[in-house]
């Protein structure tokens, strides 16, 4: 296997990344967090965490209300099972915006809760739910499709870039903005520098505007 692994060690899937900003533009223009219906509110929740938190889907899915810190800026959420990489008691934290809240993980966050609240029987602690009955806590694929309708929505190859590609788009957008390597790898909780410089720091699509576009902006 080692031989193997020598001769075809693992590349990265993805030569370029999308802008964030596509995203960000697309949510800010959605309605109020109260006015919005589940689902639309789910989306909108689902991809500022995404990108904030920079975590794979199998750890959002895994987020427990029973292991929930709040405070005035932030709330925190330990996972309660080990994280990929073997680490035990995971932080995945969000803080709240002081400038634009239409994409403020916290006022999204404290809005979904309030709208799932009597969704929630007593044994279901899974932070997010199914916008559709019986509302159970969703799976990885589950948490994967939403972020795969946002990206769609917002003007995203979705035929290329998959819901992983999240980490890679917020990563480089974090590193490109003067954001520390170091801290980059404590968010998205990586171990060796190797792994970001070589499977998530990269370069934003190039804006191919073609004559027509640009005078029709």
């Amino acid at each position: 296997m080692r031989g193997i692994w020598r001769s075809r060690p693992p590349q990265p899937k993805y030569t370029k990344t999308w802008e964030v900003n596509k995203v960000l533009s697309y949510l800010g223009k959605l309605d109020e967090n109260a006015s919005l219906p589940l689902k639309t509110l789910t989306l909108k929740l689902a991809m500022p965490m995404a990108l904030t938190a920079a975590k794979r889907c199998g750890e959002l899915a895994r987020l427990d209300i029973r292991f929930m810190q709040k405070s005035e800026k932030e709330i925190i959420f330990i996972l309660p099972t080990l994280s990929k990489n073997g680490k035990a008691n995971c932080q995945v934290s969000f803080q709240k915006l002081d400038k634009d809240s239409s994409v403020c993980v916290i006022a999204c966050l404290e809005e979904y809760l309030r709208r799932t609240e009597s969704l929630r029987p007593d044994n279901n602690h899974s932070l997010l739910l199914s916008y559709v009955k019986p509302h159970n806590g969703v799976k990885p694929c589950t948490v994967a499709r939403w972020l795969k309708t946002v990206m769609s929505l917002s003007g995203i190859d979705t035929s290329i870039f998959k819901a992983h590609s999240t980490r890679g788009a917020s990563c480089s957008k974090a590193f490109n903005k003067g954001v520390s390597v170091a801290e980059i790898m404590k968010v998205a909780d990586w171990s060796s520098t190797s792994t970001f410089k070589k499977f998530y720091k990269k370069d934003c699509e190039e804006n191919k505007n073609t004559f027509i576009s640009v005078v029709l902006e």
